[in-house]
């Protein structure tokens, strides 16, 4: 599993890092926590091996990583920390 954090700054940055995370075989899922709004999109690999077009957005209800059996609201992970003491992110 791979979780990246997508904030307003930096979108074309955070997906090339997630079509980088799809080239290795034991990823299986890649999570993109999104801080404005708060949401999830998630990529899951097929069992073909192959991953879907298109991340799976999840705006409501539950985030469901099956790579570690967590079922969770995307609203539980709070992106917004600084990045450094006594700056914003």
């Amino acid at each position: 599993m791979v979780v990246e954090v997508l904030f307003p700054n930096n979108p074309a940055e955070t997906w090339i890092n997630v079509q980088t995370c799809t080239i290795v075989p034991s990823v299986q899922e890649v999570i993109v926590l999104h801080t404005a709004p708060i949401r999830a999109d998630l990529l899951r690999r097929r069992e073909d091996g192959a991953w879907p077009d298109n991340p799976e957005p999840v705006l409501a209800g539950d985030l469901v990583l099956q790579c570690i059996g967590l079922r969770t609201p995307p609203q539980d992970f709070d992106c917004n920390f600084p990045l450094h003491p006594g700056t914003a992110a």
